[in-house]
């Protein structure tokens, strides 16, 4: 809570981010519904803006509309602002999925990991805590541990109960996110059988519940889509979107493209063109390259090594363990050392590979962050000492293997520990085999909380394995006895009993400061290069001369229909000012593809907007590319696009005028006072569907 205060007070209760478009969208889907009641749209998402009756609906047809009903409770119990319900949905959902996740790891895994999940989430404000100001995304948390914790409890004296709310909360995130569902009863599925193995009964219980949720969720969305649009039109919505957001190549690739978007124009559904290349996506090498450089390796490749390091270390004890090979072997000395020096051989081998090969895993796109503004902040001698430090104790828990320096498989919060990552895993490759595209584009590019369930919970099982060998060693020490009797004055004795033991505890605890220190440093940097201030400038579209102001923009359209109080939409063309002359005059062309209006054939107006408005999101290749600049020099973003600068210079055909920009170094935004002679043209598929729908209500020669 006070993090997430913290936020909202930087931000003033306008946090943004990387991306908070969603709760501006929640806010116009709910509006629609309480101005235009469940009826038009049959209850499914309205995304158009506009205020008129004849603009409506213009649905989302790809999944439920959960999260718009919670904002739709707020407006109707008067919070009528954006800033009070990302606030209160923040503060009481964001918490209780907190409290939950705290729940679950402390009953699998202990109060110390369970302390360091939640720890750790909680100052992960890239991957987790910038959506947890976000009031549509703040429910992944919530129903993500809310099903976790549900599987749990089936096992218990309350089984019924348990089996009742994991219903409910299935129907629910079926009827939110369909991707985000799959993974999250797919992990849910993989960790039960891990638990209840010996009582497949549970299992079975587990999936038919599941299965029931999904079913009624689903069956209702399907339900709607059918008595909206007609079955076969919902049947070719669902084949459509399912190929082009995730198999692009396979579904016609460019041509198959057109006639989709012009299939989704003609029917009024909003349509996102990911278009992903899927093409080879089954590789291995393919799966690490999407999960490393959108998930890991937000960590930065120095941290991620540390945590390798210490992770093939448990992994070779826990194995050792497993084998028998040097704690229960009774082979002569000889042939122990060899087993010992093996297993060295082999943790360095397998931790050396990843600094070798991790570039061609993960590229080099954010290399001035990570290794410039991050790792600048330590002195190269700081950064190899922890390295050299975290293989040094890796060596001594594999070498010393029949100390109790290091126990893995006698710890049972570990394990826990452990099998959660082995759960959550699977539901991770189940879904990128299921849904490659829309994970990636969805998902993983944009930072969304998903790969963050397994990167953030394994960072915390590095820090607990780091303290556990510090708490070992040190019960090691401890039990020494003051007074050393005659086999202790034997050097190697001595070695092994007092002087490794130190060493071990000593060591694993600067490793843990470094990457504590490390870890801060990470998300210092992240909160500076992508502020949760950054939106702060729209606030003047509130005000005269914008308010009441219809806008044409480069980016989502929601933050600006909100605040102005009128119609707003995105085009992907109009910042590229392209003309066509004819018998008319000029006229400036524009995709129109998302001029998500039900009215948009016979409502001229929207070819004239009165504004312009040039928005960069932030990101990390924008932060990159910040961090790379001269002192004193400054990006080139809004002010370098065609219709900026032509307004900016007063070239072009129109009389358009720069009225407002940004002055910093960033230069994210600018705003431009289109020429009240301006006609906009669509261009593309667009065009022929407009002109389609023109000749059918018999529109004048002027439109």
């Amino acid at each position: 809570m006070v993090l997430v205060s913290a936020v909202l007070t930087v931000s003033h209760f306008l946090p943004y981010g990387s991306d908070n478009n969603e709760s501006f969208s929640a806010y116009m889907h709910a509006r629609n519904l309480l101005h235009f009641g469940f009826g038009g749209a049959l209850g499914l998402t309205d995304e158009a803006y506009s205020l008129d009756p004849a603009a409506h609906p213009y649905v989302y047809t790809h999944e439920g509309n959960f999260p718009r009903l919670p904002v739709l409770l707020l407006m109707r119990l008067g919070l009528t602002r954006v800033e009070w319900q990302i606030a209160l949905l923040a503060l009481l959902v964001g918490s209780a999925g907190i409290y939950m996740c705290f729940t679950f790891f402390s009953r699998i895994a202990g109060n110390l990991f369970a302390f360091l999940v939640c720890a750790v989430l909680a100052t992960d404000y890239l991957s987790f805590m910038q959506w947890e100001v976000n009031s549509f995304r703040v429910w992944h948390g919530f129903f993500f541990f809310a099903c976790l914790l549900c599987v749990l409890a089936l096992g218990g004296r309350h089984a019924r109960r348990a089996g009742g709310l994991f219903f409910l909360t299935c129907v629910a995130l079926f009827y939110f996110e369909i991707n985000f569902a799959i993974f999250t009863v797919a992990t849910c599925v993989c960790y039960g059988l891990l638990i209840y193995w010996k009582q497949p009964g549970l299992i079975f219980r587990a999936a038919v519940i599941a299965g029931a949720g999904a079913i009624v969720a689903l069956g209702g969305l399907i339900g709607q889509n059918v008595a909206f649009l007609g079955l076969a039109t919902t049947w070719s919505d669902f084949q459509r979107t399912i190929l082009n957001r995730n198999f692009y190549i396979q579904s016609g690739g460019e041509s198959g493209a057109i006639h989709t978007l012009q299939f989704f124009l003609q029917h009024h559904i909003v349509y996102w063109r990911d278009n992903p290349d899927t093409r080879g996506y089954l590789s291995i090498k393919l799966f690490l390259h999407t999960l490393g450089k959108f998930g890991v390796l937000v960590n930065t490749p120095y941290l991620v090594w540390l945590m390798w390091v210490v992770t093939v270390t448990w992994l070779v004890r826990t194995g050792v363990r497993i084998k028998g090979a040097i704690s229960t072997s009774k082979a002569p000395g000889d042939e122990r050392v060899w087993h010992r020096l093996g297993l060295v051989i082999f943790v360095l081998f397998a931790t050396a590979g990843y600094g070798l090969y991790y570039r061609h895993l993960y590229g080099a796109d954010f290399a001035p962050i990570w290794l410039g503004t991050i790792q600048r902040y330590f002195p190269l001698v700081v950064l190899l000492a922890g390295l050299a430090g975290a293989y040094l104790l890796g060596l001594i828990v594999v070498w010393w293997a029949d100390q109790p320096l290091f126990r893995p498989h006698d710890d049972g919060n570990l394990m826990g520990g452990f099998r959660y990552l082995v759960a959550v895993g699977a539901g991770y490759v189940c879904l990128y085999v299921l849904s490659p595209g829309y994970l990636s584009q969805g998902y993983l590019v944009r930072y969304v909380p998903l790969a963050v369930f397994i990167v953030d919970v394994w960072t915390a099982l590095c820090l607990y394995m780091l303290i556990a060998i510090a708490q070992a060693s040190h019960r090691t020490v401890g039990a020494q006895p003051r007074t050393a009797s005659p086999p202790w004055r034997r050097p190697g004795e001595h070695l092994r009993r007092v002087v490794v033991p130190h060493i071990a505890r000593g060591v694993s605890l600067v490793v843990l400061l470094l990457a504590v220190v490390y870890w801060a440093r990470i998300q210092t940097v992240y909160v500076t290069a992508i502020s949760p201030t950054d939106y702060q400038f729209m606030r003047q579209l509130a005000q005269p001369p914008y308010r009441g102001t219809t806008f044409i923009s480069d980016v989502y359209a929601a933050p600006i229909a909100y605040f102005t109080g009128a119609w707003a939409y995105a085009d992907d063309l109009v910042s590229e000012e392209k003309y066509e002359k004819g018998a008319g005059g000029i006229t400036q062309l524009i995709s129109g593809d998302k001029l998500w209006e039900a009215d948009r054939a016979t409502n001229t107006n929207y070819l004239h907007p009165q504004y312009y408005i040039c928005i960069r999101t932030p990101t990390l290749y924008m932060a990159g590319a910040f961090v790379s600049l001269r002192p004193g020099a400054r990006l080139s973003q809004c002010s370098s696009e065609p219709l900026v600068r032509s307004a900016r210079e007063g070239t072009g055909p129109f009389h358009n005028t720069v009225v407002a920009e940004d002055g910093g170094p960033w230069d994210m935004w600018a705003i431009v006072k289109l020429d009240p002679a301006i006609r906009l043209a669509f261009a593309g598929p667009a065009f022929k569907v407009i002109e389609g729908q023109r000749r059918t209500v018999k529109l004048s020669k002027n439109y």
